[in-house]
C-alpha cells in the first residue's frame, strides 16, 4: 500500500461525499492507495453517505465508534494505515483531482519525510482543478526547522502534510491527548523538529 488517507468523521453529511469524490478521482490505482473513516458517533446521515461509497470502491473501509473526540479517532486512524505515506483529511475538506499520484512520486524521488502543500478557504464545492502545474524540478529538500524558521506562514494543521509512515512510527509521535480543533497542531510540531527532509510545493492543492 503506498499512502492511506485517513479522515476523521463526526456530523458532516453535506461535505464527506465531496471529499470521498476528490479523492477517489485521482492519478494512482484504487488497489495502490487506501481511504479509511472512522465515524465518531455521527447522529446525522454521514456514515449512510459513505456506505454507498463503499459499494463501489473496494479501497474505502468505514469504522464506526462511540463519540470519542477528534484525538482518540486521530490516533485509531494512524494504527489501522498500512500505507507507506499518510495523509490524514478533515471530513468537511477535499483535494484537487489527479494530483495524489504526483505528490507520491515528488515524496519517493526525493525521499522526503514530509510533503507540504498550499491551502485556502472556500465555501464551494466544486474547485476540482489545480491553480498552476507542479513543477518537481524546482523542489528545495531542508530540514523541517529550516522550513518553519524562513516560511512566512507556515501552516499547523496536519491537512496540508502528506507524512512517512515510518516516520512517524519511528519517532513514536501521536496526537496529543486534547479534545480541541487545533488538537493536531502539537502533533505537527513535533514532526516538523525532528524532520531531516521536508519539501513545499506553492500549489494549492487542499481546500
Amino acid at each position: 500500500m503506498i499512502i492511506s488517507v485517513l479522515i476523521p468523521m463526526y456530523n458532516t453529511e453535506k461535505y464527506i461525499g465531496n471529499c470521498l469524490e476528490s479523492l477517489i478521482n485521482q492519478d494512482i490505482a484504487e488497489e495502490d492507495y487506501e481511504i479509511i473513516v472512522i465515524d465518531d458517533g455521527s447522529t446525522d446521515n454521514s456514515v449512510a453517505v459513505v456506505e454507498e461509497y463503499i459499494k463501489n470502491n473496494k479501497n474505502i473501509s468505514l469504522h464506526k465508534q462511540a463519540n470519542a473526540g477528534i484525538t482518540v479517532t486521530s490516533n485509531r486512524l494512524l494504527k489501522l494505515a498500512t500505507g507507506k505515506y499518510l495523509y490524514k483529511i478533515d471530513s468537511d475538506d477535499y483535494i484537487t483531482h489527479h494530483t495524489l499520484g504526483t505528490l507520491i512520486k515528488i515524496a519517493e524521488e526525493n525521499n522526503l519525510d514530509i510533503l507540504g502543500f498550499d491551502s485556502f478557504k472556500t465555501t464551494r464545492l466544486d474547485l476540482h482543478n489545480l491553480d498552476s502545474e507542479i513543477i518537481s524540478t524546482n523542489i528545495k529538500v531542508c530540514t523541517g526547522v529550516e522550513y518553519w524558521t524562513n516560511a512566512r506562514k507556515p501552516k499547523s494543521s496536519a491537512n496540508w502534510y502528506i507524512t512517512k509512515h515510518d516516520f512517524i512510527t519511528e519517532n513514536n509521535r501521536t496526537f496529543e491527548l486534547e479534545d480541541n480543533p487545533m488538537s493536531d497542531t502539537p502533533f505537527t510540531f513535533q514532526l516538523f523538529i525532528v524532520a531531516e527532509r521536508f519539501a513545499f510545493l506553492p500549489n494549492v492543492i487542499h481546500r
